[in-house]
């Protein structure tokens, strides 16, 4: 029997005993030349579930489905996207329905198409023919115009752990992001890309929950949008006692789908910051990969393609790691889990030449400065030794241009001793910026040296 579920004004929440599911489906605009209408569906899943989703439009012909390929969101993540519906013929009614399946839940949604415009008269047609360059302009405008299309983020999210954030930027625009405290710090920020539809943030550590305003940015010749949403971090949850309880019976094997394959890697290791190439080939389906660390943190994820293919990056790491790989698919209404194990290598430091033995290995720090760096010159396209000196709130160590682009920024976890940042490859010796800030009382403190990287 499905659960539940609780309307909250707009959209629906279900609530599961493994966590709950928050989701909306609303009609966003409406294309009567083409005919079409577009909805926008929104679905944060905050159990520990995949669930999986697809529409279809009831009204234009009875029985028929819509031609959208079904979605899976991982556990703990969130999507955003938008539906082009086809619209009825004049005269007919249609809505389109959006069926959320989770395990031992089922939820669907509905949404009515969007009314076409009235037929105008003869002295409407005049009257639009004597605005019609100022139209055009809008049209013009209205298209070029940045925004924010789509924003979804779950809440409430683990503190320290890493979490999805799905977006959608229309217009010309240059897309960018902050994290706020409800005390206006800054405690992440960076730049979006178009391409992509999500990304992975973490929020600080914390003993209490914090609330944080996460700001999307769409910014462009034609003026900026922005949209909010609220984040809720939480300590993470106490570990409960094992309990001694009385046999049970089995329970019976779940459902599957045919005979299933085994995940293919092409190696059982990789070296840090390598790509991870996963194949898994299994017909009318669709899945995700995703890469677990010994701590059962979400490392990366990526999208099966439609020949089971998936490639994955693996994280830079300082010591041999064991991690895990993840296969879910869903097929009808089964869904399939495989794993498969993977040692990820620390990179092997190459020994310098005998006049330059310790150039790059020895590293200096200064009184005050929470971390240290490389004594001397670094090498085009090697790793760039910072240790930690003193943990300090939220420590973030970035490398950046000289111009203030950053190119890669590691926050520093309380158990680290020292991070490893990869060099820039350069032709020519080019002075770069190691960027450290940190929270100090109710502001943020910032600190900035010069590195060089030689050929």
């Amino acid at each position: 029997m499905p659960a539940p579920y609780t309307r909250h004004g707009p959209g629906s929440l279900l609530a599961l005993p493994s966590g709950s599911i928050a989701s909306d489906l609303k009609a966003i605009a409406l294309d009567e030349r083409r005919r079409v209408a577009t909805y926008e569906l929104l679905v944060a899943n905050e159990t520990i579930s995949p669930v999986a989703t697809f529409a279809y439009a009831i009204g234009a012909t009875p029985g028929g489905m819509l031609s959208w390929s079904t979605i899976t969101v991982p556990s703990f993540a969130s999507i955003a996207v938008t539906i082009d519906v086809p619209l009825p013929p004049r005269g007919k009614e249609q809505r389109v329905v959006v069926e959320l399946h989770a395990q031992d839940a089922h939820l669907t949604l509905d949404a009515n198409a969007p009314q076409p415009r009235r037929t105008i008269g003869r002295a409407g047609y005049a009257a639009l023919a004597a605005v019609g360059i100022l139209v055009l302009g809008s049209v013009v405008y209205g298209i070029n115009k940045p925004r924010v299309l789509a924003l979804a983020a779950p809440s409430p999210v683990i503190a320290g752990r890493p979490f999805a954030v799905a977006y959608a930027l229309g217009g010309d625009a240059v897309g960018s992001y902050t994290v706020e405290t409800t005390d206006g710090d800054q405690v992440r920020g960076g730049t979006l890309d178009r391409k992509r539809s999500a990304i992975m943030l973490s929020l600080p550590p914390a003993n209490e929950a914090h609330g944080y305003d996460l700001r999307v940015t769409a910014s462009g010749r034609l003026g900026d949008e922005t949209r909010v949403a609220h984040i809720t971090a939480v300590p993470t949850p106490p570990t409960a006692p094992p309990q001694i309880l009385a046999p049970v019976a089995a329970p019976p094997p779940p459902q599957q789908v045919g005979a299933l394959p085994s995940i293919l890697l092409a190696s059982d290791s990789v070296s840090s910051g390598g790509q991870i190439s996963v194949t898994y080939p299994l017909a009318n389906a669709s899945g995700n990969v995703t890469l677990f660390d010994q701590d059962n943190a979400v490392r990366g994820t990526a999208m099966l393609d439609k020949n089971g293919h998936a490639t994955l990056v693996a994280p830079v790491v300082t010591a041999d790691e064991p991690f895990r790989v993840v296969v879910q698919v869903q097929s009808g209404t089964s869904t399939i889990e495989s794993a498969a194990a993977l040692t990820i290598k620390a990179p092997t430091p190459p020994t310098p030449p005998p006049d330059q033995v310790g150039a790059d290995a020895q590293t200096e720090t200064e009184a005050g400065v929470p971390f240290g760096l490389p004594v001397g010159n670094v090498k085009s396209g090697g790793l760039i030794r910072i240790p930690i000196v003193s943990h300090e709130d939220s420590l973030n160590i970035a490398l950046s241009t000289v111009d203030g682009a950053q190119l890669s920024e590691e926050d520093v976890p309380l158990s680290e001793s020292e991070i490893l940042l990869r060099a820039p490859t350069v032709s020519t010796p080019t002075t770069y910026l190691i960027v450290g800030t940190y929270r100090h009382g109710v502001g943020q403190e910032t600190i900035v040296r010069r590195i060089t990287v030689v050929p």
